[in-house]
């Protein structure tokens, strides 16, 4: 999937979360170079981790913005700015912490020689 596609795709899913996040006081300001580098993330992780489509966004989209939807209530009546350097930090967080999880294959392989 190319990077225009996933463009059009993210400002679907961020219109999603930005909706969501106003009914919480935030108001999400996104620009171009912000959906820009998520777009960029997603298409990289389907080249690296095999293609889902714009599932990859949608992960990408929720990685993204899953602290601020957590902490809501401190942020709400704020405005925030989603900027591309946010993103590209969250989505290294968002992989470091998937590095630091245990292979599904190998600890279903390892179940599997115990029983």
């Amino acid at each position: 999937m190319s990077v225009k596609v996933q463009d059009w795709h993210a400002s679907n899913a961020l219109r999603d979360v930005v909706a969501l996040l106003a009914t919480e006081g935030i108001r999400l300001v996104v620009p171009e170079e912000a959906v820009a580098a998520m777009a960029f993330a997603a298409a990289t992780l389907n080249d690296q981790e095999g293609d889902i489509g714009a599932r990859r966004l949608y992960a990408v989209v929720e990685a993204v913005t899953e602290e601020l939807s957590y902490n809501a209530a401190d942020n709400a009546g704020q405005t925030v700015t989603l900027t591309a350097g946010a993103v590209r930090e969250a989505m290294w967080r968002w992989r470091a912490d998937r590095a630091a999880l245990p292979d599904r294959h190998t600890s279903q392989k390892s179940a599997n020689r115990c029983t």
